[in-house]
């Protein structure tokens, strides 16, 4: 008999939606945070049967002047280690026959909003992280100056952190920042061209991109937090690779369940992972007025 409905053909069909699902998910996903996660140190336990990474730190040694003759004493070796869980995050959407078939939208379309979804909550995540630095820049109330940007810069270098460094900020902050280029450099005084050629581009867009200031990367996220009640914004500069981590289990995975009684398709969206900080002095909150 011809033209039965076999499995292997509706097989076919679902695993070519999943594709599209998947893909979809993961262009949107991977599109916005590789911006962020590209400077968080990172691991994957897809290949693990573990939930939790480890990253030691060595401590800081210090060499003295010898005596000749006299014997050297051991120096302690102890080194301090965070341990990073990952945990779930994830959404469902349900979408009904009538919708779909009488809509151009596909399951594509709804993995890419899905994927931008679970993108905004890991950057959310990690822009949180700015305000645990344990040294602050900027004042409550006051904008962000050109001043205090170098301050953050000055107190890394200081502490002997290695770049390059980047910088998380609020787009209100980035508006105050780049209202105050010039502030600390005359270009009169120096070659005639303006405050903002001698200070590097720094230039806000839609994405979270904004350029670069002083040789550092800056971004700019409307998820940064909120600190003092509301009245200011908690953003951050650190080192890239070693102030703060980034630990996956899966990026984005999909699962495609019918719910027949109901003509409709549910689309769950998960993923698992776990951001926190690794090293206190390598990072420095940068709170000023929202």
């Amino acid at each position: 008999m011809a033209n039965e409905i076999t499995y292997s053909g509706l097989k076919g069909k679902f695993s070519y939606d999943y594709r599209l699902l998947r893909q979809s998910m993961i262009d949107a996903l991977y599109e916005t945070t590789n911006q962020v996660i590209s400077h968080l140190r990172q691991k994957r336990l897809n290949a693990f049967e573990s939930t939790a990474e480890r990253f030691p730190a060595p401590p800081t040694l210090t060499a003295a002047a010898l005596t000749d003759g006299t014997d050297m004493t051991n120096t302690a070796f102890a080194p301090t280690t965070v341990t990073l869980t990952v945990g779930e995050v994830g959404l469902l959407l349900q979408l009904t026959d009538l919708a779909r078939f009488s809509s151009i939208a596909d399951y594509a379309f709804y993995g890419s909003e899905a994927g931008k979804a679970v993108a905004e909550k890991l950057i959310t995540d990690i822009t949180a992280l700015g305000a645990g630095f344990s040294t602050t820049i900027g004042s409550t109330g006051v904008n962000l100056t050109e001043q205090n940007f170098r301050d953050g810069k000055t107190t890394l270098i200081a502490a002997k952190v290695p770049g390059p460094y980047f910088a998380m900020l609020h787009p209100q902050q980035v508006n105050d920042l780049e209202g105050s280029i010039g502030s600390t450099i005359s270009a009169a005084g120096t070659t005639g061209t303006s405050a903002r050629a001698e200070t590097n581009d720094l230039s806000m867009g839609p994405g979270l991109n904004a350029g670069t200031f002083y040789q550092v990367q800056v971004l700019s996220s409307s998820t940064v937090p909120t600190a003092n009640a509301g009245a200011d914004r908690a953003g951050m500069m650190a080192a890239s690779g070693r102030a703060l981590a980034y630990v996956e289990k899966w990026g984005a995975r999909s699962e495609l369940e019918r719910d027949i009684s109901k003509r409709a398709t549910e689309v769950a969206v998960t993923s698992a992972y776990a951001v926190g900080e690794l090293d206190d002095t390598s990072g420095v909150a940068i709170i000023t007025d929202a």
